[in-house]
């Protein structure tokens, strides 16, 4: 059983192992990008500018909202979610900028999973010059509003070199799709850092970059010549294989060819911890293992020594796979589905992840519901969910008594 529910363009160039370079545009530099909104609908905004002519730019405001965020209604082909996004540019207090979005999103449409989300994308033409750029996110049934606040300078830089703000990338199926968390699961693989140069006089240069650890300890490193002309991308591959769950920072330096600095950028880097990983962490693997049901394990575990309790773990998804004998464990592969579902479906303000609370636990242990009652509060009470299954018959009652968002299971769903 399953659980279910091109930035760059132009000829590449290499620079060695580091670097892929691509003719474009230069874009010009964003002050605080990206930002995350403190409340919730909590999404993530980032901002990238492209000249387009001797007094103006192109300005495109990007945007992502974890799946969890978005309040869905309906089943199957009527499941939706709708929000709207305001973006309004000042100078000063004057409005020179800006519109009102509807965004209609179907359940089909988002991917389940612990990195499911939706983004989107507005551009704007404006002169050069510095703004305050205001956005507000509502979401269109619970009326949640959160408002993130950026300021952009648009103008001619007078260095030798023009360089853009360090972005993030991620390669799938040769598309490069824009990355404003700056956030990364461990280990996965297609991701890079752009860079957008444009040099006025033609000159050979260097590249160098570092990715120093929260206590800047250099954790990698590298150098590559590099063309200095015209307009440009530089891709820098992140090597993250090498890197450990945690914050991190990435210094670019673009120097002339006697190794003196022409540009310097930098940008913070969070690589995150992968369900898979959760699962093979001793006090996460205690965790599920009792929300599995699987007791004496999760004792076993807790009271073993050095590294055998992960033969113990190893040794409990062993007994428990229906098809031994073949490569994969179909037990344990359902196991980290549910829990990334879970974790990002479930998500509550002060238990995290989402696999680890009521609904969490039970979806965890029983997987989708058969059926999904949904009550949102009104006079007869707070919010509430039902949760039925019918190979066995079992019923379960949620209620968010606080109207914060945590669902407790009643005494009677138990």
């Amino acid at each position: 059983m399953n659980v279910a529910c091109a930035l760059a363009r132009g000829s590449a160039i290499a620079l060695g192992a580091a670097a892929i370079a691509f003719p474009l545009a230069p874009a010009h530099s964003m002050e605080n990008f990206p930002i995350q909104a403190e409340e919730r609908p909590r999404f993530v905004l980032d901002a990238i500018s492209t000249p387009v002519g001797k007094d103006s730019s192109r300005v495109e405001i990007l945007w992502e909202i974890p799946r969890n965020e978005l309040a869905f209604r309906g089943e199957g082909e009527d499941c939706r979610a709708q929000y709207d996004i305001s973006i309004v540019f000042y100078q000063g207090k004057r409005q020179v900028a800006g519109d009102i979005w509807k965004r209609r999103i179907r359940c089909q449409d988002i991917p389940t999973g612990s990195d499911a989300k939706a983004s989107g994308r507005e551009a704007f033409t404006l002169a050069r010059g510095e703004y305050n750029v205001e956005v507000t996110m509502t979401m269109g049934v619970t009326l949640h509003t959160s408002t993130v606040r950026g300021r952009l300078k648009l103008q001619e830089m007078p260095q030798a070199i023009e360089t853009s703000d360090l972005q993030f990338v991620w390669m799938k199926d040769g598309v490069a799709q824009p990355n404003p968390r700056h956030e990364i699961a461990r280990g996965e693989t297609g991701h890079f850092a752009r860079i957008i140069l444009h040099a006025g006089t033609p000159r050979q240069g260097l590249l160098k970059w570092t990715i120093a650890d929260g206590r800047r300890a250099v954790v990698a490193s590298a150098e590559s010549t590099l063309a200095l002309s015209g307009e440009r991308v530089v891709d820098i591959a992140l090597p993250m294989e090498n890197l450990e769950p945690g914050g991190y920072r990435l210094e670019v330096i673009i120097a002339d060819e006697k190794g003196e600095t022409l540009a310097r950028r930098r940008a913070d880097l969070n690589v995150r911890i992968t369900m898979a990983w959760r699962a093979s962490n001793r006090r996460e693997a205690i965790l599920m293992l009792g929300i599995l049901g699987a007791s004496d394990e999760a004792d076993a575990v807790k009271k073993a020594g050095g590294e055998e309790w992960q033969k113990i773990l190893q040794d409990y998804w062993t007994r428990n796979d229906p098809t031994p004998g073949t490569e994969a464990n179909e037990y344990q592969q359902e196991t980290f589905a549910r829990m990334e579902e879970a974790n990002t479906s479930f998500e509550e303000p002060f238990r995290k992840p989402g696999w680890t609370t009521d609904r969490g636990r039970i979806f965890l242990l029983h997987g989708r519901p058969e059926n999904r009652i949904v009550r949102e509060a009104d006079f007869n009470g707070p919010p509430a969910e039902i949760w039925e299954y019918f190979h066995p018959r079992r019923t379960f009652f949620f209620v968010d008594t606080r109207e914060i968002g945590e669902y407790v299971l009643s005494s009677g769903g138990r």
